[in-house]
């Protein structure tokens, strides 16, 4: 049985048993730590993952707050530290960090831009601007209402408009991530119609967002700088604001309104302004040449505000469930921008407790983030404790979970039509909204003609009256040039009386002067009517601007009549939505319990099949022994008989050939008794007609004895003819015998050979099953390893972000705390600290928050060339992955060979340097993983250092690139 899918196995099953929800009330005047816990006990204590080892501990919590491991000096203080709440003496040391300020500059930087270019702000003034914001201990909020509200006619603050600038101003993208980043709802899919797939995300919701950002615009002015030169800027500039209708791509021609709307607030109501009170002149304090004016309200100020109030529930949500993402690898909701109720929070009572925390700590990330890792859930190893046995697994009493399963199914089935009914209202008063929404549209559009009709008006007002003003002036400039040239010619008249009498010249300017005059008199009447002409014109047209002003006044009245049914039925329809919310929120959470319980039983199920299969496999193996068995007894006997076979063959042979032998005399003897009979019949016929002869009477006689002796020695041949025949008989029967008995074994050992292949067959189909529902176990393993993650209860095997890679490397290779040490040199040579008085420890702090900055600054390079690496790209969330030109980087790149380098006293130089090779290995996996190296990694060590002096130093610098290369130094455990 797989040991590791058995640990995460009983971690299931007693989270199905024992978890009836996540935690119960919270105790009035719980610390937000305490509540967490309490929050995700995930059942019995020792479900839970056992606390991490200190050296994982400590490097995880650096990671998390300083974006980069710990010192190795750092990790021997904090292992020999006896002090039993020394973590949290260390989560205080380490916020008081530098780096932890520059590690939340990176967070901010990359949750707001998401890695995208600066193209018209420049990036170092936007990490400035960060980095003041932090050491000015600047809350969540207020950040984000600087941000969002940024005015973007203060020079000063053009950095934190960088969130609208380097979006090149585009409205669209603006809405899009504004929705994604500060509430957590991605409703691009909105822009054209209602989410396809997403039924909370409405088109209403993305144009009620859309309002607040469709009048900026980016726009290119030109300004003076120091030198008075010309220098060209962009702006995000604010209109004035305006709404337009909307309609669905999916129904042309039945168009809607929505009013500037945070998510499930009511459109903001904003009455009739004329045309000439929209806009109010620059800032005092900077007025960019040439840029427009700015609306004298401003949506962007007004979204600022309704974003950071308390009651707002979404923006605490949002940024709660993103900082726990930072700490804990994931999101309570993931993916981090899809609030919704179909994908409802791993644990709702968690969330609703982090928003509150973060709401009750006035939105401060400091005490929020201090409150989190102090508690068990962040302190949890990613491993259990113990391993129980299959045994003690399949003992468990599933009657209550069987009893669940059924509850859930009945349950199931009310919520589904509750889910039904509440839609049904949610849909219905809807439907109603659009209804009324008919005649708003329809109002506002008579408007919006109106409010063109007066803005035509008075820019024709205007001309009249630019044309009036210019008849005037034309008159009073003849009137005033009559008077003048007449003064001149009594002037003119008077210095001739005084001079000689006869003056031609001064005849000569009389005459002229005094024709001009008349001109100028005579010019006057045209003039008179020409000034009436346009005074009347300027009559009528203003009274054509009054009339469309009223017309326009009126319409608004009009429109502000329908204001209480639309704001009445939109609030019931935001009513009948939470409703609806709530429901669904139920609805899923039964269903995703229906679908733990299931996936308990069918584990159950299939543990018990295996069980029973691997059962099984015994008794087909001993079928198969047995038959194994019986098939080498017969082939045993069947060899004995083969051998009592050849002897008698053999028996038989001899005796075969014996009677042959026999035989053989036998004819032999038979064929010469034949020869005397015959012999003797002759004889005895020849003396038959010789009557008597004496000698041929001898002759028979002698033939008669020679028959009989023949017959004699015939006698014993013949019974041992018929004795051989007798045992030649028998050996030919017990022959046929064992044949016969061969035969039959034959038939048994085919019989055998079948049933042992029919065994063997079954007991491959067993071990197939086996091996399938072994492959199901390990399925159901890694589900039960997602679902403790999702339960909190082990703690996620986590990627470091590219950022957090490049500074450990730097950081461990002691290459960022050599340059840090350079600018500390630099500032103590440009301005030393005193020495008495000695200097305080807040003026030591922030020296050494200067050096690390510009160090920072200085190794940025290296940072970004990780980010194009190892990060998901710009404008995307980052994910782990792994890539060629990442194994390429680190195996033939150079940089981190080269850090990894002796510069003599860093980790390399060290491990070359030491006279214990236990120690130097030691040394190696403490300050690269904060854990002591196993045993064979020590002899792997040992091995690669026990080379003479000259080469120790190559071979330390390939150790050290080896384990900073590796898997393990990628992840936080």
């Amino acid at each position: 049985m797989n040991h590791h899918f058995i640990k995460h196995a009983i971690q299931l099953i007693a989270v199905c048993l024992f978890v009836g929800g996540f935690g119960g009330s919270i105790v009035i005047g719980q610390s937000l730590r305490d509540r967490i816990d309490r929050a995700t006990e995930g059942g019995p204590s020792f479900l839970n993952a056992p606390q991490v080892q200190d050296g994982f501990f400590l490097r995880r919590l650096s990671l998390d707050l300083r974006n980069a491991v710990p010192t190795s000096t750092e990790l021997k203080e904090f292992l020999d530290d006896p002090d039993p709440k020394k973590r949290d003496k260390w989560i205080e040391r380490f916020v008081a960090d530098p780096l932890y300020d520059e590690r939340m500059v990176t967070w901010l930087d990359l949750t707001l831009m998401e890695r995208r270019p600066a193209t018209n702000v420049d990036r170092q003034a936007w990490l400035q601007w960060l980095r003041s914001k932090v050491d000015e201990g600047t809350t969540l909020d207020t950040f984000a209402k600087l941000m969002v509200g940024s005015e973007w006619w203060v020079k000063e603050g053009r950095p934190q408009q960088r969130f609208f600038l380097d979006r090149d101003g585009d409205p669209n993208l603006a809405t899009r991530d504004f929705g994604r980043i500060f509430l957590g709802r991605d409703l691009q899919c909105a822009q054209c119609h209602d989410h396809p797939s997403i039924t909370d995300y409405r088109q209403r919701d993305y144009h009620g967002l859309l309002a607040f950002f469709s009048s900026g615009s980016l726009v290119e002015v030109t300004y003076k700088d120091a030198e008075r030169k010309d220098q060209k800027m962009k702006l995000y500039v604010e209109k004035a604001a305006s709404d337009a209708p909307f309609e669905s791509v999916f129904i042309k021609g039945k168009q809607h309104w929505a009013g500037p709307a945070l998510l499930d607030r009511l459109p903001k109501w904003e009455g009739y302004t004329l045309p000439t009170d929209r806009y109010k002149g620059p800032a005092s304090d900077w007025i960019v040449g040439d840029s427009p004016k700015r609306p004298a309200d401003s949506r962007r100020q007004d979204l600022a505000t309704l974003l950071v109030d308390p009651s707002f529930r979404p923006f605490a949500e949002n940024w709660s469930n993103r900082l726990w993402a930072m700490l804990m690898g994931e999101g309570i909701v993931q993916p981090l921008d899809m609030h919704h109720p179909d994908n409802p929070p791993d644990n709702p009572e968690l969330l609703k407790i982090l928003a509150d925390g973060l709401i009750e700590l006035r939105f401060d990330v400091k005490a929020f983030i201090k409150e989190i890792v102090k508690t068990q859930v962040y302190q949890r190893s990613n491993s259990m404790p113990w391993e129980p046995s299959p045994e003690s697994l399949l003992a468990i009493d599933f009657t209550q979970l069987l009893q669940e399963s059924e509850a859930l199914k009945v349950a199931a089935i009310a919520i589904e039509a509750e889910t039904k009914s509440a839609k049904e209202t949610w849909t219905n008063a809807i439907d109603a909204l659009h209804a009324e929404e008919a005649e708003h549209v329809r109002l506002r559009a008579e408007l919006a003609k109106s409010d063109a009709a007066l803005l035509d008006a008075i820019k024709k007002s205007n001309d009249g009256n630019k044309a009036r003003d210019t008849a005037s002036q034309n008159l009073a400039n003849a009137k005033q040039r009559q008077q003048l040239l007449t003064e001149a010619i009594s002037k003119l008249e008077e210095a001739k009386k005084l001079g000689p009498k006869e003056d031609p010249e001064l005849t000569a300017a009389i005459q002229g002067s005094t024709a001009k005059r008349d001109a100028a008199t005579a010019s006057l009447p045209a003039l008179e009517t020409a000034l009436s002409t346009a005074q009347t014109k300027v009559d009528t047209l203003k009274a054509a601007e009054q009339t469309a002003q009223k017309g326009a006044s009126d319409q608004a009245l009009l429109l502000a009549g329908v204001r209480e049914p639309i704001e009445r039925l939109t609030q019931e329809v935001l009513m009948k939505r939470d409703a609806w919310r709530i429901v669904e929120q139920k609805k899923k959470g039964t269903q995703s319990r229906a679908n733990f319980v299931t996936l308990v039983l069918d584990w159950r199920s299939t543990m018990t099949e295996h069980q029973t299969v691997a059962q099984k496999i015994p008794t087909f193996e001993k079928s198969i022994a047995d038959a194994q068995q019986q098939v080498e007894d017969i082939q045993r006997k069947s060899k004995d008989l083969a051998r009592q076979l050849a002897s008698v063959e053999a028996e038989k042979s001899t005796q075969t050939t014996a009677l042959a032998a026999s035989q053989g005399r036998s004819d032999k003897l038979q064929a010469e008794l034949n020869q005397l009979a015959s012999a003797k019949t002759q004889l005895e016929t020849t003396l038959n007609l010789l009557s008597s002869n004496s000698a041929l009477g001898m002759a028979v006689t002698e033939l008669t004895k020679g028959i009989e002796q023949r017959q004699k020695e015939l006698e014993p041949i013949t019974k041992e003819l018929e004795a051989g025949r007798l045992t030649l008989q028998r050996v030919e029967t017990k022959v046929a015998a064992t044949l016969k008995e061969q035969a039959l074994m034959a038939e048994q050992l085919k019989g055998l050979h079948a049933i042992k292949s029919e065994a063997d067959r079954l007991l491959a189909v067993q071990q197939e099953s086996l091996k399938s529902l072994a492959s199901k176990v390990d399925e159901f393993a890694q589900k039960v390893v997602e679902a403790n993650a999702d339960q909190l209860a082990v703690s996620r095997l986590r990627p470091l972000s590219p950022e957090q890679l490049c500074w450990s490397y730097l950081r461990v290779m002691g290459v960022f705390d050599s340059y840090v040490q350079a600018e500390m040199a630099l500032l103590a040579k440009g301005i030393p600290l005193p020495i008495d008085p000695p200097p305080s420890n807040e003026e030591k702090v922030e020296r050494e928050r200067i050096a690390v900055r510009r160090a920072i600054d200085k190794l940025r390079g290296n940072a970004d060339q990780f980010a194009k690496l190892f990060a998901s790209g710009s404008g995307q969330s980052d994910s782990y992955f792994a890539s060629v030109d990442q194994a390429l980087y680190l195996a033939n790149g150079g940089a981190v060979y080269s850090w990894s380098g002796s510069n003599g006293s860093n980790l390399t130089a060290r491990i070359a340097s030491a006279k214990d090779l236990k120690v130097a290995a030691e040394d190696l996996y403490q300050t690269l993983l904060c854990r002591k190296p196993t045993p064979e990694e020590t002899i792997t060590m040992e091995a690669m250092l026990n080379v003479p002096q000259e080469k120790r130093g190559a071979n330390a610098q390939v150790a050290v690139w080896v384990v900073l290369s590796g898997a393990e130094f990628r992840f936080i455990q």
